[in-house]
């Protein structure tokens, strides 16, 4: 609130600097994603934590496998590490 108080036209070019780096990063994002790789260990993880949580069904498991790789991506990873799957599991 201060900011916008003391300059809101610099709070507003502020804030397109930061929605453009966003896009762009969601842009290049969607780029990696179709070779973001997850390995079968680590997919069992995910079915395991599923099952830990009692979860009914597949979508589950299906969804963090798809949360894990995005998040991957989102840090221009073409490997799925031990952080995405904790990100996965989280959400």
């Amino acid at each position: 609130a201060e900011k916008y108080a003391n300059s809101p036209a610099g709070l507003a070019a502020e804030v397109d600097e930061d929605t453009d780096g966003a896009r762009t990063q969601i842009i290049l994002s969607r780029e990696y994603l179709k070779d973001v790789t997850i390995t079968d260990a680590q997919i069992g993880y995910l079915v395991k934590e599923c099952m830990r949580g009692v979860v009914q069904g597949h979508r589950a498991e299906v969804y963090a496998t798809r949360v894990a790789k995005a998040w991957a991506a989102l840090d221009a990873r073409d490997k799925v590490k031990a952080e995405d799957l904790a990100k996965a599991v989280e959400l």
